[in-house]
């Protein structure tokens, strides 16, 4: 059945949410909101929804907003230079989300504009310019509204040559919500920002959102996202590479089961000279859960000596399993590296065999190669605190492996 791109209906009290906030936020809100009006979800015929249903996001945009849907962190103490506050609204708090314009807009174009529109919670990380933060800084964020939808953003914001190591918890417990939000890192000129970002949710829950860097001249970006549970979602992940000489790095482990379907879509964008950024995404995918990976390096006419890389390895452990990926390259400088790769398949029998022959279970021995898929991706990791949150990560929550796995066919 062709599906029709129409304009959701979203619930009645949304025009309330416009009157929250200062007076710059109203403005933006009533601006959004006109915004809205005039944009239709997409549908499965939009390639960027071919591979992803959009009908169960569509089918919760009218669930209750939820008021201050999530459960911030009560911080005691925090290092100087460091300030943490509440989205609430105020005139700072317009300032920074005036940021969250993507320069890919086009896919998120609808949620973006959702957000500006009727955002609900959130907090802003600023850290001082030339602080340097060396112990992580560990916060936890909490849906805590039930079958709602939920608008929260965490906006993080380091000053010039100053660094911040960030460990963020993430979940969503609730099978009925749907999240739609995300996280704006800046980075001034010479700034280094390491994100350790974890995520959980429940079966049934929803989430579409987006991560946005930005980098100034000689900035550095290093992140680490580790997801499980069995929801599904739709996220944007965009690295901004605008000053010269910036850097990024993201590694993404993701372990999927049961009927999760999880669609990732980063963006690599070079905008100025000698600039750097590597994406390495490694799923292990079981049941019927299903993988979708898009990603795009593009680099401007003035990005010469840009260095980029992008890399979807995917581990299916069923029959049922299923990894989608589509990396891409758009080019207009000269002077350039960049490249992709991507794989998917079963469990290596001979591996399988090496080990067993070795007195190892069928059992043991599935995990071992599980968790070595996973943590092979970590080796190229600058960040101890990231190496070792993805260590201890895949140690807790690599899946246990049965006689049923799929093996990979040598015929």
């Amino acid at each position: 059945m062709t599906l029709l791109a129409s304009q959701p209906h979203l619930t009645d009290t949304a025009p309330d949410r416009l009157t929250h906030g200062s007076r710059e936020t109203v403005e933006q809100r009533s601006t959004s909101w006109r915004a809205l009006q005039d944009l239709l979800f997409p549908t499965p015929q939009d390639e960027d929804w071919r591979r992803t249903d959009p009908r169960p996001y569509v089918g919760r945009l009218d669930l209750p907003l939820a008021e201050s849907g999530y459960a911030l962190p009560e911080i005691t103490s925090l290092p100087t230079g460091i300030e943490i506050s509440s989205l609430d609204g105020s005139k700072d708090s317009h300032d920074f989300t005036a940021m969250v314009d993507l320069p890919d807009s086009q896919h998120t174009r609808y949620f973006t504009t959702l957000w500006k529109a009727l955002h609900d919670s959130g907090m802003v990380i600023n850290v001082a310019p030339g602080t340097s933060i060396r112990d992580p800084l560990q916060l936890g964020i909490t849906t805590t509204a039930p079958d709602s939808l939920h608008l929260p953003l965490t906006i993080i914001h380091v000053g010039a040559h100053a660094s911040l190591t960030l460990a963020l918890r993430t979940a969503s417990p609730h099978a009925g919500t749907l999240v739609v939000g995300g996280t704006v890192i800046v980075l001034e000129d010479g700034a280094s920002c390491t994100l350790l970002q974890s995520t959980t949710s429940a079966s049934g829950a929803l989430a579409a959102g987006f991560l946005h860097v930005l980098l100034g001249r000689d900035a550095s970006f290093e992140g680490t996202l580790l997801r499980n549970g069995d929801g599904s979602s739709k996220q944007y992940l965009d690295i901004d590479l605008a000053g010269a000489g910036s850097s990024s790095l993201l590694t993404s482990l993701d372990l999927l089961n049961s009927t999760a379907h999880r669609d990732l879509q980063t963006l690599q964008l070079h905008r100025a000279p000698s600039t750097t950024s590597s994406i390495l995404v490694r799923n292990v995918v079981d049941d019927r859960a299903h993988s979708v990976y898009s990603g795009l390096i593009n680099v401007t006419e003035e990005a010469v000596k840009t260095d980029g890389y992008v890399q979807n390895r995917n581990l299916l452990l069923s029959r049922e399993a299923q990894a989608d990926s589509v990396p891409r390259l758009e080019i207009k400088a000269n002077d350039v590296k960049c490249g992709h790769g991507t794989t998917a398949g079963h469990v290596d029998h001979e591996q399988l065999f090496y080990l067993e022959s070795r007195g190892i279970s069928r059992e043991v021995a599935g995990r071992m190669i599980i968790q070595g898929f996973l943590l092979e991706g970590c080796a190229h990791m600058h960040s101890q605190e990231a190496r070792a949150a993805a260590e201890a990560f895949v140690a807790e929550f690599a899946p246990d492996s049965s006689g049923e796995m799929q093996e990979a066919s040598h015929e």
